[in-house]
């Protein structure tokens, strides 16, 4: 199997054995085995058809927090050749939707007098080795942020979080605040991904101090 790279658990890899010589009537059996398979296996054997020399098998491969070598072996007839699969890892990446709101897609309702929401925030999408993810929102200058080891999760938001929203009127009444949501996933070292971050409506439902 000739060398070759792959990001970990995002693609697959294939590899190829060789014979020096067509496979004899009845086929060739060729073994297989990785020297590594929380990284990278294969099946256990790959069969090679009678008159040709060659054949294909998959590599499946698992996320790595760094990048790995994995060694694959191939024999036949006694005659065991090697090749290497360089596992590298997939940089982090933060990614998320806010969801299950009672208004649909990126809109959520303050549901109480604490000021809780009925959306969720889903980081499953994140890409990468992830071990935390932090979470900010902003409603003009209120800040709030907290921190999950979950992809998925409800904000942790209470009512000062909502302070100095600005009203967005929709045919002539005031409808919802606008929120900022921003998002960073970290590795178990706790170094963070570039923030990605998206604009969502809230609906007070006549809570926080609103009137609407």
């Amino acid at each position: 199997m000739s060398p070759a790279s792959v990001e970990g658990g995002s693609a697959n890899s294939t590899g190829t054995v060789r014979l020096t010589a067509q496979a004899p009537g009845g086929d060739a059996l060729v073994t297989l085995t990785s020297d590594n398979t929380a990284v990278a296996t294969v099946p256990s054997s790959v069969t090679v058809a009678s008159g040709s020399t060659a054949n294909t098998f998959p590599v499946t491969t698992l996320v790595v927090s760094d990048n790995k070598t994995v060694t694959i072996t191939a024999t036949y007839l006694g005659v065991t050749k090697t090749g290497t699969l360089i596992v590298t890892a997939v940089a982090n990446r933060s990614v998320f939707s806010v969801k299950d709101g009672a208004r649909g897609a990126d809109t959520c309702t303050i549901t109480n007098d604490v000021g809780a929401l009925d959306c969720k925030f889903d980081a499953s999408d994140s890409k990468g080795s992830i071990a935390k993810y932090y979470w900010k929102t902003t409603v003009g200058s209120s800040v709030t942020e907290f921190n999950t080891t979950s992809a998925s999760s409800s904000p942790q938001t209470i009512c000062d979080s909502f302070k100095g929203g600005t009203p967005v009127t929709v045919d002539g009444r005031p409808q919802y605040i606008n929120m900022t949501v921003t998002l960073q996933v970290a590795d178990s070292s706790d170094k963070k991904a570039d923030p990605a971050s998206k604009t969502v409506r809230v609906y007070p439902a006549s809570q926080c101090g609103y009137t609407f």
